[in-house]
C-alpha cells in the first residue's frame, strides 16, 4: 500500500509530494530495532527546491505523521535521509523521529548510498502531542 499527497503553494500549484507506506522490516528485524510483530509505516517527503527553508516541509511531515498515526495501526513511522541530505535530516528531527541507525545499500546506482535511518515509535508519538 502506498499513499500520495501532493504538496501544493497557496496558489494551488504543485510543489512536491508526501508518501506513506507499509515498510520491509526484516533489516531491521534482523538488527534487532523491531519485532517481527510490528507494523511501521515509512513516510518520505519531496519538495521543489524554490521552496525548501520555509518551514513547508516541517509542516507537511508533522501532518502526515499525525495522519499515519491516527488512520492506521502502525507500532512506529520510519524514513531515511541520505547522510548528505543536512535539511532533511534537520525536517526529521525537528518533527521528532529519532536516528536509529546508518545504513549503507551497496548496489545502489550510480554507487553505494549511505543513508541515516529515523524513527519514532507510536508511545514516542503520544509522549509529544502530551
Amino acid at each position: 500500500m502506498v499513499i500520495n499527497y501532493g504538496i501544493h503553494d497557496r496558489n494551488g500549484v504543485l510543489v512536491g509530494i508526501t508518501q506513506i507506506f507499509m515498510t520491509d522490516l526484516q533489516a531491521a528485524i534482523e538488527e534487532g530495532i523491531a519485532a517481527p510483530e510490528e507494523r511501521w509505516m515509512e513516510v518520505s517527503f519531496h519538495l521543489a527546491p524554490a521552496y525548501w527553508g520555509q518551514g513547508i516541509a516541517s509542516e507537511v511531515l508533522s501532518r502526515t505523521i499525525d495522519f499515519s498515526f491516527k488512520q492506521f495501526e502502525v507500532t512506529g513511522i520510519y524514513a531515511q535521509t541520505d547522510v548528505t541530505n543536512v535539511g532533511s535530516a534537520h525536517v526529521l528531527e525537528k518533527a521528532g523521529l529519532q536516528r536509529i541507525q546508518t545504513r549503507i545499500y551497496p548496489d545502489h546506482e550510480p554507487g553505494p548510498r549511505l543513508v541515516y535511518c529515523y524513527g519514532m515509535t507510536k508511545e514516542q508519538y503520544e509522549a509529544r502531542k502530551h
